[in-house]
């Protein structure tokens, strides 16, 4: 049920947006349609191809084409890096950001409304484009985040395609069916696009549902102890070991690659393998793969540790299996954040029993150590803030263990296990925002959804006025 009413107030006036200008834009033209039909050339069974489909659409002069079909090759990388002839760039650095939601900010998130329509338009996406995601670099979660960021930003499932192997499966490609040096990987890109307009608001819609917030995650959480296991939505860690989430389970994100990398390339599994690890969390030699039963027929949310390693994970249930599934991409460095940490009265005590200095995980990492004086007034002690009761991911069954970033303090009558970490909690919101349903805390999908009915002066194209895509 969580699922069915999540969002469905925002969506409904996203949608009257829509159909209103859409009818505005009908009588003023005389007559409705578009002179415009779908692109078919690039239709894929799956949003995932191999590498003899990108080369027929480059034969057939679709890449970078100035027509209604045309492709544009996105490669996740820096703009110098290694790319397929005619690929232009998205910086891994622009795949996510630090953005303020709930109680405090948080790194990882989404990229901004902006960002996206300025990789975009430097690259001549326009609203009909066939974007194809590939990369040379050995992470290979960047495009599987890639992809989840424009499902996330409005694209519909058949106007995104990864290639299978990425830049290596290519280059093995090129060897296997000796294709012509023409088609080899270069670190020249095509000039960039200064005159586009198009913007992410020209999809028509916001797919909101792809992610879930912080308060939702809760949410989800207190649900599922609620719930018998057959109702439970999945939870699903990024992990091969027990996860910290109470009721969520485990999948490890290089499960979904194959094991044979004999032409050095990297391949999603077939869709029965990939099925048998998340129903059975089996491998195809009998090996386990992750712990913890599957609940099929309901949503799955991945996480990691920063939205990232699960990407591949939601990339496996979204584009290939078709099944629900969604990311929580402040995973589980918010998570942690949310904890118990230590009142100003217990840092000021251990500070002088440290001799002045009050030391933080920085990263939770144990060798990121940084220090500073509790008693400074520069704004750096607000992380001493406790989380209110709402909020606390400790508390009310939310957590399997405390297993990160933790230190021990004592009140005066308990030594008590909190969290330590260099996350800011904002006292304004700590204050305002009592209860985790809170629609002002949904701040990042706030701020997107006003992005998009902002850009949409204009009807969007039949195309893309659809929610339902998503």
């Amino acid at each position: 049920m969580f699922r069915e009413v999540k969002k469905n107030f925002r969506k409904l006036s996203l949608l009257l947006l829509v159909v209103t200008a859409a009818f505005l834009l009908w009588g003023c033209s005389g007559g409705g349609g578009s002179s415009y039909d779908t692109p078919t050339s690039t239709q894929t069974a799956t949003p995932l191809i191999d590498a003899e489909t990108l080369k027929g659409w480059m034969d057939d002069g679709l890449v970078n084409a100035d027509e209604f079909e045309n492709v544009v090759i996105l490669d996740i990388g820096a703009p110098d890096a290694t790319k397929i002839p005619g690929a232009y760039y998205w910086n891994t650095s622009e795949l996510a950001y630090s953005r303020e939601e709930g109680l405090a900010m948080v790194d990882s998130e989404v990229p901004p409304g902006d960002v996206m329509d300025t990789v975009l338009q430097r690259s001549g996406v326009n609203e009909y484009t066939t974007i194809v995601l590939s990369s040379s670099n050995s992470k290979t979660f960047y495009v599987p985040r890639a992809y989840y960021t424009l499902r996330y930003w409005g694209f519909p499932k058949d106007r995104i395609k990864v290639l299978n192997g990425f830049n290596a499966g290519w280059t093995a490609a090129i060897a296997e069916n000796g294709w012509d040096s023409s088609y080899a990987l270069t670190t020249e890109r095509p000039l960039e696009d200064t005159t586009n307009t198009f913007s992410v608001a020209d999809n028509g819609y916001l797919c909101d549902d792809l992610r879930y917030s912080i308060g939702e995650i809760i949410q989800v959480v207190d649900a599922n102890n609620e719930f018998d296991d057959d109702e439970n939505i999945n939870i699903i860690a990024q992990a091969d070991e027990a996860p910290n989430l109470k009721s969520s389970i485990a999948r490890p994100y290089g499960d979904m690659f194959e094991d044979d990398d004999t032409d050095g390339a990297t391949y999603f599994r077939p869709k029965a393998e990939l099925e048998a690890i998340f129903l059975n969390n089996e491998l195809p030699n009998g090996d386990l793969s992750g712990v913890g039963d599957f609940t099929p027929g309901q949503l799955s949310i991945t996480h990691c540790s920063s939205g990232m390693s699960c990407t591949p994970l939601f990339f496996a249930l979204d584009a290939i299996l078709g099944w629900d599934a969604a990311v929580w991409d402040g995973s589980r460095n918010q998570w942690y954040a949310y904890m118990d940490r230590p009142t100003e009265a217990e840092a000021v005590a251990d500070v002088n029993a440290a001799g002045g200095e009050l030391f933080v995980d920085k990263n939770g990492s144990p060798t990121g150590y940084e220090s500073f004086d509790a008693d400074d007034d520069d704004g750096r002690d607000a992380w001493l803030l406790v989380v209110n009761d709402a909020w606390r991911t400790d508390l009310n069954d939310r957590t399997n263990a405390v297993a990160y970033s933790t230190a021990v303090v004592n009140d005066g009558s308990v030594d008590r296990t909190v969290y330590v970490g260099n996350t800011v909690i904002i006292p304004e919101n700590n204050t305002s925002f009592q209860e985790v349903d809170d629609p002002r805390a949904n701040q990042i999908e706030n701020e997107d959804n006003d992005y998009m009915s902002a850009g949409q002066e204009d009807a969007p194209s039949e195309l893309s006025s659809d929610a339902s895509e998503c």
